[in-house]
């Protein structure tokens, strides 16, 4: 909850018009995001899966509304990943070709 209000709402309130105004930031940013709502929403899926008192199909509609926003964080990571590992790697090279 304290994650949530504390930096999950900031980020997005920041992040949305960032997206929209090509900040550069964004990929850092929403490569943390991702991997703590990524984190967070796994360690549920494991919580209620060990739960006895919930029957199959239970725990499986309660899959329903947590496995598509673990795929969502997971592919926002690889995504931004991706995006880093880019800006940072034509860098890098820039950085080598000088000194040739």
């Amino acid at each position: 909850m304290y994650m949530e209000a504390l930096y999950h709402l900031p980020l997005s309130l920041w992040a949305i018009p960032a997206i929209v105004r090509d900040d550069p930031k964004v990929p850092l940013h929403l490569l943390v995001f991702a991997c703590q709502a990524g984190l967070t929403t796994l360690t549920c899926v494991a919580d209620y899966m060990s739960w006895s008192s919930f029957s199959g199909q239970e725990k499986l509609n309660l899959g329903g509304l947590y496995v598509p926003y673990l795929v969502l964080a997971v592919f926002m990571g690889v995504d931004m990943f991706g995006r880093l590992d880019s800006a940072l790697g034509g860098k890098r090279l820039v950085a080598e070709k000088k000194r040739a």
